[in-house]
């Protein structure tokens, strides 16, 4: 049976209340209003190629944001063709020094060569199947955020969106899976010592019957094993940490069954008012035919 360190337990929804109802239909904007840059970058657009903005613009350069995401792109391209150059055990070795460089680990951080934290890269290393569901959590927390402007008050909205946890996605930000998965990981919790990290130690390896792109690591704590994919761009990536992604987005999913329901509902209701009152005006039309 395979074990699941409790060090690796770091996954959960801070400060989240998912209890109540929750449902939507398309992806809207995230954002209520549009950034200060965004505006910024209308008004240049409006004054012209020439005008004053567009000159402004044009002698600032790139701004701090828009050169630290280059920067970020150009790392994790980097980092994307480090790992398609990784075998199954080095990336697997790879994969815990991520963690290392992100969790309660000072030996780590005191090494000259070590890593520094970067979610962006413990994104790149684990499995599509692993991505997906944060990529339908993002989803299913925009489409509750959409049925409460749909079927509530102004006035009730903040409540609601406390309510049913949809209030992250403006009050941290979160405009896509990747941000639901920072926002959500907490490397704070991975604690790593002498015992930890001698029971994930890289032990052997045991390939899949029916995959070769499957492998499963075996460490030196007994029972403890990580399943390896190789995918379409021929990185291994774990997908062993599955399951507890899994138990950290069902709330969103829950929260979004009980809001279908409640919109379920309150459509048929809808509905129903709706062929009253056109009953009542076809009767009243034939009264009104027959004086």
């Amino acid at each position: 049976m395979r074990k699941i360190p409790a060090w690796l337990c770091s996954f959960g929804i801070a400060g989240l209340i998912l209890t109540g109802n929750a449902w939507a239909q398309d992806d809207p904007e995230n954002s209520e209003a549009a950034s200060e840059k965004q505006v910024q970058e209308e008004k240049a657009t409006d004054e012209g190629a020439d005008g004053p903005k567009a000159k402004e613009v044009a002698e600032l350069g790139e701004s701090p944001e828009e050169e630290k995401t280059k920067k970020t792109m150009a790392e994790l391209e980097a980092e994307r063709a480090k790992l398609a150059q990784m075998d199954v055990q080095h990336s697997y070795e790879n994969f815990i020094e991520l963690l290392r460089a992100c969790g309660d680990d000072p030996a780590y951080k005191e090494q000259n060569n070590h890593k520094e934290c970067s979610v962006d890269f413990i994104w790149e290393v684990i499995d599509a199947k692993s991505k997906l569901l944060f990529i339908n959590a993002y989803a299913s927390l925009v489409r509750v955020d959409r049925i409460i402007e749909t079927y509530f008050d102004p006035i009730e909205y903040k409540y609601m969106r406390n309510r049913t946890g949809s209030s992250i996605l403006r009050d941290h930000s979160i405009h896509n899976a990747l941000d639901l998965f920072k926002y959500m990981f907490k490397p704070e919790k991975l604690v790593f010592n002498d015992q930890t990290l001698s029971g994930v130690a890289f032990k052997d390896t045991k390939a899949s019957d029916k995959n070769p792109y499957i492998v499963t690591i075996e460490t030196n704590l007994s029972g403890q094993e990580f399943v390896m994919v190789r995918e379409s761009d021929n990185v291994w990536r774990t997908a062993g940490l599955y399951n507890i992604f899994q138990a950290a987005v069902q709330p969103i999913f829950d929260s979004e069954t009980a809001m279908q329901e409640y919109a379920k509902d309150n459509l048929m209701a809808e509905i129903e008012r709706r062929k009253e009152v056109l009953e009542y005006f076809l009767i009243q039309q034939k009264l009104r035919e027959s004086y």
